[in-house]
């Protein structure tokens, strides 16, 4: 008897072809393997690298949770991860480095505050907000998961191939202690958050629908954001689903062929890792985990959090051949990013078939990007690093208070940008407004004269700026 996808989804053919794909993409690629390999091997402070990590985070696992329609707002996800750190016993509140400023209040602030709708903050939790239920939950799932395959994947443990039990585990512990709602409808409703926002509307998930040819979901036919479908009584998290399944702007397969497709996709993923020659395992990890994520998107095996099942099968198996953890955290808020171009590709009924490429070139861009941003991010810690110890060898063995004056203002007026206005000098950092607060504008300006005098600003009649190119290598 022929199986019913055959004809509903006659793109599932599982041929994974990619000997056309673009020459551009390849090449970026390679990028992406050198740049995560490049970044891991950067010298960096563990106190820096840690808040990094848990600024990659909030946004990565902010993108994830919007794949199924999350109500969490950014700073929300941000808030539960400091309250998941500070339970943990980590050193919650000593961030940064040299007194730069990259501390745990202005780390916040950054990322669209903590303060949303129903929360509050309570004395017994150290003044950190509190979340409903749900969506603490499911962030808290989603990072211990990412926190489970990387402690495997850190000790040795090579998860290279998924299995239809390891997806169903998946699926269970993401809806693990998470009720019914939006946040785990498995619907696409919030795909395209920003920080404070809400969803993308019905109105232009359904113009993407109808761009691709497809019929919109639900979602995309108007319903209220928030809005869930009701879940069928066979729905148990694990368990492949029973009832139709349908998402925004794609449908899943009938509920009969679920576990033969998801066993013959796992079956297809490790044949496709044969295809790549030893020493290319960081590559092949990237094409499959791709893969993995764009046909368990085509199949919604799942009733719920089909979106975030998807995602940690694509993350497990990058993990496994050895992308970073950051970079698959910014590639989840690329994800959320580009939401129109994503929910595109992996809504691609009209005329599909089958072809796994253009997701793939679209999501190796966005992990180029996520390589290029973590490097960046690196780098910036690294000169400011070295303009401070530059500093510091020019006024560090001067003990008086000018010299400590002038050290202050020298290394936070780096961080101010290009040419700050005189008469703005005291106001650059707090801690240059605490240590000229009982100076006099001739002892400024006077200080501002020796660093001149010793290379470190540049000033004018108006202006002055840190000289921090001096500490920078530049080509010609």
């Amino acid at each position: 008897m022929e199986r019913r996808y055959l004809k509903t989804h006659p793109w599932l053919t599982f041929e994974f072809d990619l000997r056309m794909v673009r020459p551009e993409t390849w090449i970026n690629l390679g990028e992406v393997v050198r740049g995560a390999l490049d970044s891991e091997a950067m010298p960096v402070d563990p106190r820096f690298d840690e808040e990094l990590l848990l600024r990659y985070r909030a946004m990565g696992i902010f993108g994830t949770a919007a794949l199924d329609g999350s109500l969490a707002e950014l700073g929300e996800v941000a808030a539960i991860l400091e309250a998941v750190r500070a339970e943990s016993g980590a050193e919650a509140g000593k961030k940064g480095t040299g007194g730069a400023g990259t501390g745990r209040a202005e780390y916040r602030t950054g990322y669209g505050g903590t303060g949303r709708e129903g929360s509050a903050r309570t004395p017994d939790n150290g003044g950190l907000p509190v979340f409903p239920d749900s969506r603490d939950r499911e962030v808290r799932n989603i990072l211990d998961l990412f926190e489970s395959i990387g402690s495997r994947v850190r000790s040795g443990g090579k998860v290279w191939d998924l299995s239809a039990i390891n997806i169903r585990d998946f699926n269970r512990k993401l809806l693990e202690g998470v009720e019914g709602g939006a946040a785990d409808s498995g619907s696409t409703a919030g795909v395209g958050k920003a920080a404070g926002a809400g969803s993308v509307d019905g109105e232009e998930q359904a113009e993407a629908a109808r761009e691709d040819g497809a019929a919109p979901g639900p979602e995309a036919r108007g319903s209220d954001r928030g809005s869930a479908r009701e879940s069928t009584p066979e729905s148990v998290p694990g368990a492949i689903r029973a009832g139709p399944a349908t998402e925004i702007a794609y449908a899943g397969v009938p509920a009969e062929d679920c576990e033969h497709l998801v066993e013959r996709l796992c079956t297809g993923l490790a044949e496709l890792r044969k295809g790549f020659p030893a020493g290319r395992e960081t590559v092949g990890g990237i094409v499959r985990g791709l893969i993995a994520h764009l046909y368990l998107s085509w199949i919604l095996p799942f009733e719920r959090a089909n979106g975030r099942t998807a995602r940690m099968a694509e993350s497990q198996i990058m993990l496994s051949a050895g992308v970073p953890e950051a970079a698959l955290h910014l590639l989840g808020a690329y994800y959320n990013r580009t939401s129109r171009d994503y929910l595109r590709l992996l809504g691609r009924q009209g005329g599909c078939d089958g072809d796994p490429k253009p997701f793939i070139e679209y999501a190796i861009r966005g992990l180029l990007e996520a390589v290029r941003d973590r490097v960046e991010d690196i780098t910036v810690w690294q000169r400011d690093v070295v303009w401070e110890s530059h500093v510091r060898e020019l006024l560090g063995g001067l003990d008086t208070k000018a010299a400590k004056r002038q050290t202050v203002l020298a290394t936070d007026l780096a961080g101010a940008g290009e040419n700050v206005p005189a008469g703005k000098l005291r106001s650059v950092s707090p801690r240059v407004a605490a240590i000229y607060a009982g100076a006099s504008d001739k002892t400024l300006a006077r200080d501002v004269g020796t660093l001149a005098a010793l290379g470190l600003v540049e000033k004018t009649k108006r202006t002055v700026r840190a000289k921090k190119e001096i500490v920078w290598r530049r080509n010609g």
